[in-house]
């Protein structure tokens, strides 16, 4: 669960950085970093599942 939630964390945090920083307009997206960090995290959760049960 930690290890889920941290990469949630750096996900968003990754996703404000490069909106702010590299994209044309130069602003965060809050949306897109939200909609980065659900998935990073659905994905990790199930990955950790998927192989912990070996």
């Amino acid at each position: 669960m930690k290890n889920t939630l941290s990469i949630a964390l750096g996900s968003a945090v990754g996703t404000l950085l490069y909106t702010a920083l590299l994209s044309d307009m130069h602003e965060p997206d809050w949306g897109r970093a939200m909609i980065v960090a659900v998935v990073c995290a659905i994905l990790s959760a199930a990955s950790s599942r998927m192989f912990s049960s070996r």
